[in-house]
């Protein structure tokens, strides 16, 4: 295997994970709207999903979540284990 054909595998593979990174980020992103649409923490007509967590990435490639998601989440985990 030739330099040239190493380095092109190997940005092709870091590509795929980055891809894959984004693919689990987008995942978990439905997972947790619909759980607070079910739970009806949230409305759909105000919220749309690309509102609710949009995919940023920060200064290290992290997905920023914001406080208030973080309460929404964590008040719906609570409602669900209380049997609200």
């Amino acid at each position: 295997m030739t330099w040239r054909e190493f380095v092109l595998r190997r940005e092709g593979y870091f590509r795929e994970k980055k891809n894959e990174d984004i693919r689990q980020a987008k995942h978990t992103r439905l997972i947790a709207y619909y759980t607070l649409v079910s739970t009806g923490s949230i409305d759909v007509k105000k919220m749309s999903i690309e509102k609710f967590m949009p995919i940023d990435e920060g200064e290290k490639g992290r997905v920023i979540i914001h406080d208030w998601q973080k309460e929404a989440l964590m008040k719906a985990v609570n409602e669900a284990v209380n049997g609200k």
